[in-house]
């Protein structure tokens, strides 16, 4: 009786030792995956955080080229204006006289003689009227505040601008064109006749 419960004995305890090994390999996998598991976890939080920043980032990003493209927008439609210290010093002396042109609107040409008053004069030159007529500068060109007067800009070739009023050699720029919209001179403005040609399209 005691031969045979020693085969079973050992038999049982091989059986419970490769049981263990193998919940022992088990336990070691779980262990490994659950490593991993918080692994990947940690490294998914760090790239979420770093995707938050990156997106902070491309959004500021985005607003500030919105913001300049606005302020780019608004320049463009701003006509420039370049003068000299010289000339900037001219045109503060002349300041009230301009503002007094400014004032002046010519609703109709019904007495011209009344009209062509000195601050339609310079040089003993008269200014005439026709019907308004749409002009384009045929190069570039050099914009002045009254007839051989200051240079208050300068336009590029092929812009437009409308006028009603010349005088010998020079044209009155009563309004302009920005963005292809018609926009009534604030300003005095005038141009020399070489430099314009009626526009026919």
């Amino acid at each position: 009786m005691r031969f045979i419960l020693i085969p079973f004995f050992l038999l049982v305890t091989l059986v419970s030792a490769e049981e263990i090994e193998r919940i022992e390999s088990i336990v070691a996998d779980i262990t490994k995956l659950r490593n991993s598991y918080v692994h990947v976890k940690s490294e998914l939080k760090s790239e979420k955080e770093k995707n938050n920043k990156y997106s902070k980032k491309i959004k500021s990003l985005e607003n500030e080229i919105l913001t300049l493209e606005k302020e780019v927008k608004i320049k463009e439609n701003t006509p420039v204006i370049r003068s000299s210290k010289k000339q900037i010093k001219s045109k503060n002396q002349t300041k009230q006289k301009n503002c007094l042109k400014n004032k002046i609107k010519v609703v109709s040409n019904t007495f011209p003689d009344l009209a062509l008053k000195s601050e339609f004069k310079k040089n003993n030159e008269e200014v005439h009227y026709f019907k308004a007529t749409t002009f384009r500068v045929n190069k570039l060109a050099y914009i002045y505040d009254t007839v051989d007067g200051n240079i208050v800009d300068e336009w590029e070739e092929l812009r437009s601008f409308t006028s009603n009023q010349k005088s010998d050699g020079w044209i009155k720029i009563t309004g302009y064109f920005v963005n292809k919209v018609w926009t009534p001179s604030e300003t005095i403005l005038w141009i020399e006749s070489k430099d314009a040609n009626t526009r026919t399209e």
